[in-house]
């Protein structure tokens, strides 16, 4: 029986890493299959699109759209995608928690929900925000590339080579820090959450202890509980990464989605 037992340990753990390694693979591919019939669905309505409206056209939007929205789509879709099997994995593992202990299940439960939920409230303007800017500033940048490329001449000439050097520094340093700033959000729940998590596992201990539960419960307690929040924090984390992932794409989907509607 032993032997048994841990052979089918064994083939379970290598099957759910199995799965897990394919479910990455499908997501990426995809989320690049995707990406790659929009950008082709966007290039083609340029093509299509009447001499006239061509003139009017900015250039650096499309150039931008389809150099760099497309590839927040992809991020988009991937992240959209993350978020769906994050929350099937949350769902799952409350449930089994729930079978073995519903008090404690539930209060984990609303307790994270709480945590993340205040965390979105106070995050979510700043992150709809800054997918604007970032949009602003990449159109701005791809414009101040074309100027200064199209017109090198002119530039020499006229010796503005450290203006226009200027303007681009200043473009491109926005948008990394917004792009840095987007993340850095994005990860910032993690270690609160963990902190609360072991706070949350030695109240529950605590509570079982001055109950006068026995020895054996309060450790298969423990380390069901344990097992459970170490399972659950990474996929509520990846739920919010995705999340704001998806907050801060919001205004290059919407680029994109301008440019596949255009007729």
């Amino acid at each position: 029986l032993l032997i048994f037992t841990l052979l089918f340990f064994i083939a379970f753990i290598l099957v759910a890493n199995l799965v897990k390694f394919y479910n990455l693979w499908l997501t990426n591919k995809v989320s690049s299959i995707i990406g790659s019939d929009l950008s082709s669905k966007i290039y083609s309505n340029i093509l299509n699109t009447n001499y006239e409206d061509h003139l009017n056209q900015n250039s650096s939007e499309l150039v931008a759209t389809i150099s760099n929205y497309i590839i927040k789509a992809i991020d988009f879709i991937y992240a959209l995608l993350q978020l769906l099997a994050s929350v099937i994995i949350c769902i799952s593992i409350t449930i089994t928690l729930f079978i073995y202990n519903w008090l404690v299940a539930l209060s984990a439960g609303i307790s994270f929900l709480i945590i993340y939920g205040l965390i979105i409230l106070v995050f979510r303007k700043i992150l709809t925000e800054n997918s604007r800017k970032i949009v602003k500033e990449t159109n701005l940048q791809i414009k101040i590339l074309q100027e200064g490329i199209g017109g090198i001449r002119d530039i020499i000439l006229d010796d503005m080579q450290i203006f226009f050097a200027k303007i681009f520094s200043k473009s491109d340093y926005q948008l990394r820090f917004l792009t840095a700033q987007n993340s850095t959000i994005s990860g910032f729940p993690k270690f609160g959450v963990e902190a609360f998590g072991f706070i949350l596992i030695s109240i529950i201990a605590y509570l079982l202890v001055i109950n006068g539960r026995s020895s054996s419960y309060i450790f298969s307690s423990l380390g069901i509980i344990a097992l459970g929040t170490q399972r659950l924090l990474p996929s509520c984390q990846m739920i919010f990464y995705s999340w704001s992932s998806i907050q801060g794409s919001k205004e290059s989907i919407n680029q994109v989605l301008k440019m596949i509607n255009k007729k």
